[in-house]
C-alpha cells in the first residue's frame, strides 16, 4: 500500500541558536543590528551600513512590519535570506486551552500539514524552536535570498489565512477535505459618516472548514473581538448593541461621528 503521509523537515531552532548558525540584522521594528553591537546601548544604524547587496536588497525592498508575523532580514548557515516568525506565546496558549506539553508536536504537525509537498517552498527551511523565546515558542519559515519574490505573496497568503499557522491550530479543520460540503465564513459591513455611506463583503481568510463548530468557533472570536473593540471606541458617546444566533452574529454600533452595522455568516460551500 502506498504511503501517503506527508513529511516536513524541520530542523532544530535550539541547535541552531546553541551554534550561533543565525543572525537576525534586524529585529522585528526595522532596527537593524550589527556583529558585536552591544545589548545596551542600542546603536542607531542606517541599511547602507549592511554589509552587502543581498541584505540590503532584502531589507529595503522587503522587509515589512505590517504582516501577521515578525519578519527579519537574517543570515542562516552562511546563506543571506528572509525569516518569518510565529511565536506562539504561553498566554496565547492557555487562552486557547491549549496543553503546554503537547503543543510542540501540535506546532510540528500543522506545520507539517499545510508546507509539505507545496511547490511554492522548495528550497525554504523550516525551523523549530522550543522555549526559544522568553515567552514560548517559535516557527520559522527561511527563504534564501533565491526566492525573495516569494516574500510578498508569502506574507499576503498568512495575512489572508491560508498559511497562518496560529489558525490553522486553533482551527484544525480548517484546510483540504474529501467533504463534499464545507463551511466558511463571510464578513460583511455598512458604514454612515461624514464620507457618506460605505459597504464592503469579503470572505474572511482563504480557509475552510470540514467541522461546522469550528467555522462557529471563528465566526465567535471575530465578533467578540470586534465588540470589545466598539465598547471601547464608543465608550460614553455611543451605544453597542449586538446578537448573535447559531451561524450568525450581528454587531451595531452609533456614535454622533458614525454609525456602522457589521455581520458575520457561517455558511456551507458546496464541492461538486
Amino acid at each position: 500500500m502506498e504511503n501517503n503521509k506527508k513529511t516536513l523537515n524541520i530542523e532544530s531552532l535550539n541547535d541552531i541558536y546553541s551554534q550561533n548558525r543565525l543572525f537576525y540584522w534586524c529585529n522585528a521594528c526595522g532596527e537593524i543590528n550589527m556583529p558585536g553591537d552591544p545589548v545596551y546601548p542600542i546603536l542607531v544604524h542606517k541599511p547602507n551600513e549592511l554589509p552587502n547587496e543581498q541584505l540590503r536588497d532584502l531589507y529595503n525592498n522587503f522587509w515589512s512590519e505590517l504582516g501577521c508575523s515578525s519578519e527579519y532580514v537574517v543570515t542562516l548557515d552562511g546563506v543571506h535570506g528572509y525569516a518569518f516568525d510565529f511565536l506562539f506565546d504561553y498566554d496565547w496558549a492557555e487562552d486557547n486551552g491549549m496543553n503546554p506539553k503537547k503543543l510542540p508536536e501540535v506546532i510540528k504537525k500543522t506545520a507539517t500539514q499545510l508546507f509539505a509537498d507545496v511547490q511554492d517552498f522548495v528550497g525554504c527551511r523550516f525551523l523549530f524552536g522550543e522555549d526559544t523565546d522568553p515567552n514560548g515558542h517559535e516557527f520559522i519559515i527561511f527563504l534564501p535570498y533565491e526566492r525573495r519574490k516569494f516574500i510578498e505573496p508569502l506574507r499576503a497568503a498568512i495575512q489572508d489565512g491560508k498559511y497562518d499557522m496560529w489558525d490553522a491550530i486553533i482551527y484544525p479543520s480548517a484546510h483540504t477535505s474529501d467533504e463534499k460540503t464545507l463551511y466558511a465564513v463571510s464578513y460583511s459591513w455598512t458604514c454612515l459618516d461624514w464620507m457618506g455611506s460605505q459597504t464592503g463583503d469579503t470572505i474572511i481568510s482563504n480557509s475552510v472548514f470540514v467541522n461546522i463548530n469550528d467555522a462557529r468557533r471563528l465566526m465567535i472570536d471575530r465578533f467578540s473581538q470586534a465588540k470589545k473593540d466598539a465598547y471601547s471606541d464608543a465608550k460614553d458617546i455611543g451605544t453597542v448593541e449586538s446578537g448573535v444566533t447559531a451561524n450568525k452574529a450581528r454587531l451595531k454600533v452609533s456614535t454622533p461621528d458614525y454609525s456602522s452595522v457589521e455581520t458575520w455568516t457561517v455558511f456551507p460551500l458546496e464541492i461538486h
